[in-house]
């Protein structure tokens, strides 16, 4: 089979094909490289060196899959990573960060280096602390990526070119007696947001045993000092484009105000 035409809309029902064999496009794919979408019930993505990487999702929470370069609808029947689940837990979120994509874990950390033209290396990279939910991953501009795990907020930071080695560090340790009372049974309903015109990181989740997120810690990016919020029942968080906060209350409300 060769390439033979595109059709650029969904309306068109008729085509008339008037393209002689010599103007026929590229050769088509061999089949194992282009199976069939392999990641149907995947939860989360992210692209890195112009590849769409996707987790497994439910039933394969420890697999993660990635495109061709250049066409994230098309997939290789090899090229995936199964690192099985074990002590670290289901994938959670995928975040590229520099020259590396950051897959996070339950209770592990995990980095996928490389490129398309000489291939991904996947390689373990911490593991007892990790991340339960894909919203409480922020990257801050100047700081790194920081992330709510189930003792506090962490930085990691590193992975420039040129040698520079990725380094996690908790940043939280003033407000422990805040996260000791954090429901980590509720923490995939967990959310951060970062704001550059308030220089503030959010980050809200349950504590108390409540069931929904009750209690905020922001992280001020100017002093590098924390406070906190209560009163402000976050289930989703963002900005706009002018660096407001946007969020979404458990009371059936939105809400946009400065936290």
């Amino acid at each position: 089979y060769y390439f033979l035409d595109q059709i650029d809309n969904n309306v068109d029902e008729t085509y008339f094909d008037t393209t002689p064999d010599s103007r026929l496009g590229s050769l088509a794919p061999r089949d194992d490289h282009s199976v069939v979408f392999p990641a149907r019930t995947a939860r989360f993505a992210a692209t890195f060196k112009n590849c769409l990487f996707l987790d497994g999702g439910v039933g394969e929470g420890g697999v993660v899959y990635y495109s061709v370069p250049g066409a994230p609808d098309q997939f290789r029947a090899l090229d995936f990573f199964n690192v099985g689940t074990g002590n670290a837990g289901d994938v959670k979120a995928l975040k590229a960060f520099y020259d590396n994509l950051i897959v996070f874990r339950e209770r592990g950390i995990d980095i996928i280096t490389g490129d398309p033209l000489n291939g991904f290396v996947y390689t373990p990279f911490v593991r007892g602390y990790g991340c339960k939910s894909p919203n409480a991953v922020v990257e801050v501009p100047g700081i790194g990526l920081m992330f709510l795990s189930d003792d506090g907020i962490y930085v990691l930071n590193g992975g420039l070119k040129g040698g520079e080695k990725l380094s996690i560090n908790k940043i939280s340790k003033e407000l422990q007696e805040v996260f000791d009372r954090m429901n980590n049974s509720m923490l995939h309903k967990s959310c951060a947001a970062y704001s550059p015109l308030w220089k503030e990181v959010h980050f809200y989740f349950a504590s108390d045993g409540a069931s929904i997120n009750n209690t905020g810690v922001v992280f001020h990016t100017d002093n590098l000092e924390f406070s906190t919020r209560t009163g402000f029942p976050v289930g989703c968080i963002t900005t706009d484009e002018n660096g407001e906060f946007i969020f979404g209350v458990n009371a059936g409300r939105t809400s946009a105000n400065n936290l």
